[in-house]
């Protein structure tokens, strides 16, 4: 169907939307929020669930730490 790569940019752009959406529903209460958005963010909800309890359900102790090491080492490379 679609590369990797672009599925994880279709999925880190429905993220992104839905932090987005839940940042304007709790800070600005008044706003009128895009029906069209909110429709996207439920029929996608499903797919986005199972990946990531797919990806949760894949990590152990040693992958976790790797992950953090990786990440510490990105923070250190930026604060120079």
């Amino acid at each position: 169907m679609f590369s990797q790569s672009l599925q994880d940019i279709i999925q880190c752009t429905i993220l992104y939307a839905a932090f987005k959406l839940r940042n304007t529903v709790q800070y600005y209460v008044n706003k009128i929020i895009d029906e069209k958005e909110i429709n996207n963010l439920i029929i996608n909800a499903p797919e986005f669930f199972a990946k990531s309890k797919e990806i949760l359900s894949s990590l152990n102790e040693d992958k976790i730490k790797d992950i953090r090491d990786k990440f510490r080492d990105l923070v250190r490379d930026k604060s120079i």
